[in-house]
């Protein structure tokens, strides 16, 4: 007997969900996710993952295109995870992520006035070719490697050319590191069985000095066959500084382990943002697009020389590449930052741009309350699950004049600006620093 085939249904496109999926309804009102397909437009749908008050559906056909829907550049998009909305034009994606950014005040963050003081988003200065980092994952079986990215919503792997909204450069270095990689004789990892030797590959650039670090990933330690393949890659491309190994044994699926060690070169290189250089770590956060990051850290830069604050205190600093950027706008800068490597890095950052009024501390902002009250501008750059409570908690205490918070995820840049009592948005500044997804970053600034 022939399996029944899925009801095909047609409906109309209304908008696009947090995630950039199109949003439509059944006649009878029954809402229904469609990745791929834009707002406006008419398409024929099959349910495949039906919930009680929602469903997600397969696009079958598009029977009434949009307007500004365009052929994407990148073959793989749609079954690879990386991208969501390179189907959309530049002009909807931007008027999307500040409608996320709206809606999200509005919603959750309880901000009627949102409308008004969520200005339009600002473009990138490059829509492909942007990111300064990728992130491989590895698998196969003994003696073979398979690199590539996970399909959307699973850990199934895509295995791919190159990936378009990855810097040109980066591509070429991380093309001839994934040949020798394949010649080497390492296995990929198998999580079923919690086998194999490489489980990512992850590869840093400089977009600005073409410098690269690459890094392994990997379930056995170092030893001299590593450190060997590490002199051999090293050697592939001048602009590598250096090849770090990330030992990660344990059977889970963070990406990487706490153990590092270099197996040739250095264990960081450096990027420039404006006029300042800045050396970064294989276990440091950077932005992954720094061309953006400028307009963005230019915009933070305007509203601090207008606060002229005695001691800025920057809660979340990695680096210090925002705080050392801010430090000219300020008596005094103090920054925290719990990975060790990442305020080192900052330290080093501060001397090599010969910028004195700086201090990190290696710490959490949580546990570092009391300098937290004394700031009279304090800087919120969390990640995207947002900032811990207790944070948010001391800058009431302590009661700092202005707070300026940048968010990548509108959701808890909203909840976390609702708990902020007694200090209200002034502007909020969506930067489209994730083109092609649905991914926004968004710069506020609240007043007491």
């Amino acid at each position: 007997m022939s399996q029944e085939q899925p009801e095909q249904i047609f409906i109309t496109i209304r908008s696009l969900n947090t995630e950039g999926e199109g949003v439509g309804q059944r006649e009878d009102g029954y809402t229904l996710f469609v990745q791929g397909a834009l707002p406006g437009e008419r398409v024929t749908v099959e349910i495949f993952d039906p919930h009680k008050r929602f469903a997600r559906a397969r696009l079958v056909c598009i029977d009434k295109p949009s307007i500004e829907r365009v052929l994407p550049a990148c073959p793989w998009f749609g079954e690879c995870g990386g991208c969501q909305v390179m189907h959309a034009s530049s002009a909807l994606q931007l008027r999307y992520k500040r409608q996320k950014v709206v809606d999200a005040l509005k919603r959750i963050g309880n901000i009627e006035e949102a409308d008004q003081l969520v200005v339009d988003c600002i473009p990138s200065p490059l829509c492909l070719g942007y990111r300064n980092k990728i992130q491989l994952p590895v698998r196969g079986e003994e003696g073979s490697l398979k690199i590539g990215l996970f399909a959307a919503g699973s850990h199934k792997l895509v295995e791919i050319e190159k990936c378009l909204i990855h810097d040109m450069a980066g591509q070429e270095i991380l093309h001839k590191a994934t040949h020798l990689l394949q010649m080497s004789g390492l296995s990929g990892y198998s999580p079923e069985t919690h086998q194999g030797d490489l489980r990512h590959i992850l590869l840093k650039t400089g977009i600005k000095t073409r410098e690269a670090l690459l890094l392994l990933v990997s379930r056995i330690p170092k030893n001299p066959a590593l450190e060997k393949l590490g002199e051999t890659l090293l050697s592939a491309d001048p602009r590598l500084q250096g090849i770090v190994l990330n030992y990660h044994p344990t059977a889970s699926n963070t990406i990487l382990g706490n153990d590092y060690s270099v197996l040739a070169g250095k264990s960081f290189f450096e990027e420039q943002l404006g006029t300042l250089r800045f050396r970064i770590s294989s276990a440091s956060f950077f932005q992954v697009n720094p061309l953006q990051a400028e307009n963005l850290f230019n915009q933070v830069l305007h509203w601090t020389k207008a606060l002229k604050p005695r001691l800025l205190i920057d809660a979340y600093c990695g680096v210090g590449t925002l705080a050392l950027f801010l430090a000219e706008a300020a008596e005094k800068v103090i920054g925290f930052e719990p990975v060790q490597a990442a305020v080192q890095d900052a330290q080093e950052n501060g001397l090599l741009n010969g910028i004195r009024n700086a201090i990190f501390y290696a710490s959490r902002a949580e546990e570092q309350i009391d300098l937290l009250k004394t700031a009279d501008l304090l800087l919120l750059n969390p990640p995207r699950k947002g900032c811990n409570p207790a944070v948010l908690q001391a800058a009431l205490a302590g009661n700092p004049k202005n707070i300026i918070y940048i968010s990548c995820n509108p959701s808890t840049l909203a909840r976390d600006l609702a708990l902020l009592q007694g200090y209200r948005l002034v502007e909020a500044k969506p930067f489209d620093l994730f083109p092609q997804t649905a991914h926004v970053e968004t710069a506020c600034l609240l007043m007491r």
